[in-house]
C-alpha cells in the first residue's frame, strides 16, 4: 500500500466519523480501527486528527489551487470549488471546524495554508504588506468558520461576495 493509499484510509475514516461527530468526541483510536491500518501507521503520516482534517482539506481542494496557478480558473472560481466543496460535506467541515483555539486546529492549519499561500502570490514584500494579508486572510477565515459552523446559511456567492468586497486594494488584483 503506497503512503497516499494509507493516508486517503485515513481520511476516509475520519470523514465518516466527523460526519456524525464532533472532533473533540473522535479519538486517534477510533480512526485507526475504522481504517483498519495501526497507530504507528497512523503517526508515521499525521501529528494528530487535527493534522489528518487539513490534510483532507488539502488533498480535495488542491486540484482547484493547481487550476489556479496554472491560470485555468479565476481566483472567484477556485473559491467557489473550496466553498461548494464544503457545502457538499458539509457535517464534515462543521464538526472538524468546532472549535479554533485546540492547538493544531483545522482552524489553526487552514489559516496558515492560507497565509503562506497568498503570501506565495505576492513573493517578496514589506511588513506592512504581509500583516495586510495576515489580517484579510485572518479576518475572512474566521468569517468561513463561522459560517460552516452556523450551518452554510448564506448561499456559496454571497461568502464569496463577502471576501471580494473585504479584500484591502492593494490585493484586489489576485483576482484577475
Amino acid at each position: 500500500m503506497t503512503a497516499f493509499d494509507s493516508k486517503s484510509k485515513f481520511a476516509e475514516a475520519l470523514k465518516s466519523l466527523a460526519s456524525k461527530k464532533t472532533m473533540e468526541r473522535i479519538t486517534t483510536e477510533e480512526i485507526v480501527k475504522t481504517a483498519g491500518l495501526s497507530r504507528q501507521t497512523f503517526y508515521k503520516f499525521f501529528t494528530d486528527k487535527y493534522d489528518l482534517a487539513f490534510w483532507c482539506y488539502q488533498r480535495d481542494i488542491e486540484p482547484f489551487y493547481q487550476q489556479y496557478q496554472d491560470g485555468k480558473i479565476s481566483f472567484r472560481d477556485m473559491n467557489r470549488a473550496m466553498l461548494q466543496m464544503m457545502v457538499e460535506e458539509k457535517s464534515f467541515y462543521r464538526n472538524v471546524m468546532d472549535r479554533y483555539e485546540v492547538q493544531n486546529s483545522f482552524f489553526q492549519q487552514y489559516h496558515k495554508y492560507s497565509y503562506e499561500t497568498t503570501l506565495s502570490y505576492f513573493g517578496r514584500t514589506s511588513t506592512k504588506m504581509k500583516a495586510i494579508i495576515d489580517l484579510y486572510n485572518y479576518g475572512c477565515n474566521l468569517m468561513l468558520m463561522n459560517w460552516v459552523t452556523g450551518g452554510m446559511k448564506e448561499d456559496v456567492d454571497f461568502m464569496l461576495d463577502l471576501f471580494e468586497e473585504a479584500m484591502p486594494e492593494c490585493m484586489k488584483h489576485m483576482q484577475e
